[in-house]
């Protein structure tokens, strides 16, 4: 056997290595010292073993991802040390507790290699990323063995490992479960070893540790770290002027496979997948802060399981499937090259200096930075941040609060939707729409014990505009127009003495509301498959079944034109007897209700328009007269005149500037958005951020309030 596989596939994974039952494999470097497997042909005896276990040569079960949940540790101190959510710290701990065997990266000084993670002490060694190449060493033969004696083993690594590891077993294996970490690139270890050797002979110092997310420094700044024995003497963040830093996250110093990874796609190998999730609440807003978030893929059955098992150590929610998989390109595709990759690969080929070939490769960055960081401003800025920063916070605020700095949040605005106790076998898409009133009473009591007060629409909006001196105020807004926000919230906010805001769209009074999301739901709840007529189906067995096949018809039914919506939905749904009347004759506040409400000191009635379409893709004329028949609407059946305004798709991307200013041009005093926030001193009235509140939720959404008002 001479050759193994294309080198601009091969990832070093080593199960070539592992596999060989003559030991006349190794691993040698290229020019560019990333190591490749060689065979001793004076040993090989033609076995085929090596391309047996060679992922690139084999097969590989790939899996169509299941759900996407956003996740964190409820153990604070893990979350914060560990890279985004510290949701492989907390796989790691339950493996350890419930005798698995599993396997992680440790890395130092010298290099990255997989260990075996036997205790808790031992997950503090694996944490946090490692933007390096890892050597498995013989892992995979360990695994083979602990499977064989009929042991459960778990194996965290990237997903060229985990196909490595899976060619290597000729399969998968019901005691084996697998995490694949989503990746950038794999970068040779020698330019590491290349630069922190500069780096130590420059400070005099010897590395001891290394982070490339320190977690004292907060891991989503990406600050790379090196310390001694006594101290941090070396730290720089992604896009300062450290090279190792650009050339890893500008693409320029990976192994060639990396650029042509067949792993960086949507469907994936591991049991589960995990990564950052910066893009959090794009799709549908959050509440939470989207720092510190993982974002887990479920891929198998298996890996449901497995994270069922830490319901009670992670926060999970269902998150929308685009807003992992249209924001993450390595989900989608390798990155392409730096520009300066071939300049780089001839300077290093040549003199193998990482320092030079990098910064000759870099000049354009490297250049733009000294331009906009002069080094006697960049030292002064890291004195003050290293020495002053408690300080300078503490004073900034109080400071900027007297003086009404437009940047200090105040308070918040609070979007509900229904009050009304959670069904618990419905879709939890539409239920966590839903606050039981037992819920809100909770919350506004610990709101209150924590000093919040809470405020009319009006009084926040004077607020703003007299910049008030004011500290946790709360508005409530309930989005819509529900029934139970009458049959359920007057005499809650009434006995709560609680002011609250009711946007109403008007079509949903009227009986004239398409409510496709809850026939939806029916639908699937009626059904263990949904078939539909243009032949995709949809398993709805299990509860999870059915919780996915909302979401991925839901998707179907946003893509469709919503002219004539309700021929497209007859049509698409043509197998099955539907009543499109659903929710007409009780979901929709009535107008003799609304009448009722406008007797209570403590509501205000807002305009949602008429039909709860999305301004996009809308002319200024169409918005108008949505808004106009809404507002005839309710003046013509409850003399009201509507001074709030919501938009009805409020996210980042649904509302423009444009929008706010012809919302503007309308009267209003103020108008919502569900771009999520805190409400400033000089946040613009008419485009007011809101924070989505569920029974999930809402401790975490009052102690934000708390803790930055």
């Amino acid at each position: 056997m001479e050759v193994i596989c294309d080198r601009k596939y091969c990832s070093a994974c080593k199960a070539c290595v592992n596999a060989c039952p003559r030991q006349c494999i190794s691993m040698e470097v290229d020019s560019l010292d990333c190591p490749y497997p060689v065979i001793n042909q004076e040993r090989c005896v033609d076995c085929g073993q090596c391309q047996k276990s060679c992922p690139n040569c084999n097969e590989l079960d790939f899996h169509k991802t299941r759900k996407v949940l956003a996740a964190w540790s409820l153990d604070t101190e893990t979350r914060k040390r560990s890279a985004s959510g510290g949701v492989a710290a907390e796989l790691y701990k339950y493996a350890i507790e419930n005798g698995w065997h599993a396997f992680g990266v440790f890395i130092n000084r010298e290099k990255a290699s997989f260990i075996a993670v036997n205790s808790l002490e031992d997950i503090e060694n694996v944490r946090n990323s490692k933007y390096v190449y890892s050597d498995t060493n013989n892992i995979y033969s360990q695994i083979k063995i602990k499977l064989n004696r009929g042991q459960k083993v778990l194996f965290v690594g990237l997903p060229c490992q985990v196909a490595g590891l899976y060619s290597f077993l000729g399969g998968g294996n019901t005691k084996l479960t697998t995490v694949d970490l989503v990746c950038h690139g794999v970068v040779p270890d020698e330019y590491l070893k290349q630069h922190i050797d500069r780096i130590e002979r420059s400070a005099k110092k010897k590395t001891t540790k290394i982070y490339f997310r320190n977690p004292d420094l907060h891991t989503y700044t990406y600050t790379f770290t090196l310390e001694d024995s006594n101290q941090l003497f070396y730290r720089k963040q992604v896009y300062e002027d450290d090279v190792y830093q650009l050339g890893y996250h500008k693409a320029l110093i990976y192994r060639e496979n990396c650029f042509n990874c067949r792993f960086a796609q949507q469907k994936r190998l591991g049991d589960l997948t995990i990564c950052d999730f910066p893009m959090v609440g794009e799709v549908i807003p959050v509440s939470y802060n989207r720092m510190n978030v993982s974002c887990v893929l479920v891929n198998t059955e298996r890996g449901e399981q497995f994270i069922d098992c830490l319901k009670e150590r992670l926060f999970l929610e269902q998150r929308p499937w685009e807003e992992a998989f249209e924001y993450e390109p390595q989900l989608n595709h390798p990155y392409e090259r730096h520009p300066g990759r071939e300049l780089f690969m001839k300077e290093y080929t040549t003199n193998h200096d990482f320092q030079r070939a990098a910064s000759i490769a870099l000049k354009k960055e490297l250049d733009g930075y000294k331009v906009s960081h002069p080094n006697f401003l960049l030292r002064t800025k890291r004195i003050i941040v290293a020495k002053f920063d408690s300080f300078l916070h503490v004073f900034h605020r109080y400071f900027a609060r007297r003086w009404h700095r437009p940047y200090v949040p105040f308070g918040s605005v609070l979007m509900l939707h229904r009050i009304d106790n959670l069904d618990g076998n419905g879709i939890w898409y539409n239920q966590h729409l839903r606050m039981s009133p037992t819920i809100v009473k909770e919350m506004v009591g610990y709101a209150r014990k924590h000093k919040c007060r809470f405020v009319s629409l009006d009084e926040m909006e004077e607020a703003i505009r007299k910049k008030k001196n004011v500290r946790r105020w709360i508005a409530i807004t309930l989005d819509d127009g529900y029934r139970d926000n009458y049959l359920n919230g007057v005499f809650l906010f009434r006995k709560l003495n609680v002011p609250y805001t009711i946007y109403v769209c008007t079509k949903m009074v009227k009986g004239e509301m398409l409510y496709w999301w809850e026939i939806l739901e029916q639908l699937i709840l009626r059904h263990d498959e949904i078939v539909l007529n243009d032949g995709r189906t949809f398993d709805c067995s299990t509860k999870e079944a059915k919780e996915q096949a909302f979401l991925d018809i839901r998707e179907i039914i946003l893509k469709l034109s919503q002219d004539n919506l309700l021929e497209r939905l007859k049509e698409l749904f043509g197998n099955y007897e539907v009543n499109y009347n659903y929710g007409n004759d009780s979901l929709g506040l009535t107008w003799k209700q609304i009448r009722e409400l406008m007797n209570d000191s403590l509501a205000t009635i807002g305009n949602h328009t008429y039909s709860h379409s999305a301004f996009t893709g809308c002319t200024d004329d169409e918005i108008c007269a949505d808004i106009k028949h809404a507002t005839d609407d309710m003046l013509a059946n409850t003399g009201i005149t509507m001074q709030h305004f919501a938009f009805p798709f409020g996210e980042a991307t649904a509302v423009s500037q444009h929008d706010v200013d012809l919302i503007k041009q309308l009267g209003f005093k103020t108008s919502a958005t569900t771009k999520d926030g805190l409400v400033c001193y000089g946040t613009d009235p008419l485009e007011l951020p809101r924070i989505f509140v569920t029974e999930r939720n809402w401790k975490q959404v009052i102690d934000r309030i708390i803790a930055n008002c």
